[in-house]
């Protein structure tokens, strides 16, 4: 099923989201630095993924409280939480292969949930005209293959 135009862009952004899940797990494989794979998580966070979440709390939210299971909306802010937490202590520098594997993990989890049960939740049951005045339009998208050092090769 095509995604609702409205939120195409987050959806966009989810791809985005798993391909530095992709990268991660390719550079945990090969036990690439953790230090350079931490780097790459923060570019990340701060170009574009911390944006994502922004845009969901403040928009989608919102707009879909009073119509979506309140569990789900209560999942997507404890979600976010959790994936915070773990950027939080990733930027105190103290890293390691597990925080990494971790948020990795978490954050996938999370994308695939958001995908395959938030948003059809959100296409079938918010009323067409707050789905259609949605605003989340794309904004100048990161694309984490451009990190400077290509730890997962």
């Amino acid at each position: 099923m095509k995604r609702h135009a409205a939120l195409q862009p987050l959806s966009r952004q989810h791809h985005q989201g798993l391909l530095v899940v992709l990268l991660l797990k390719k550079g945990l494989a090969k036990k690439a630095d953790p230090v350079v794979m931490n780097q790459f998580i923060l570019a990340a966070w701060q170009q574009e993924l911390n944006m994502h979440f922004e845009k969901e709390e403040q928009v989608l939210l919102p707009s879909s409280t009073g119509f979506i299971d309140q569990y789900l909306l209560d999942k997507l802010l404890l979600d976010h939480a959790s994936i915070r937490q773990t950027i939080q202590r990733l930027a105190t520098g103290k890293v390691s292969s597990d925080l990494i594997t971790n948020f990795a993990q978490n954050l996938e989890t999370h994308i695939r949930w958001e995908e395959k049960v938030l948003f059809p939740s959100i296409e079938n049951i918010l009323p067409a005209n707050i789905l259609n005045t949605l605003e989340l339009e794309d904004v100048d998208q990161y694309n984490c293959i451009h990190f400077p050092v290509k730890f997962w090769e």
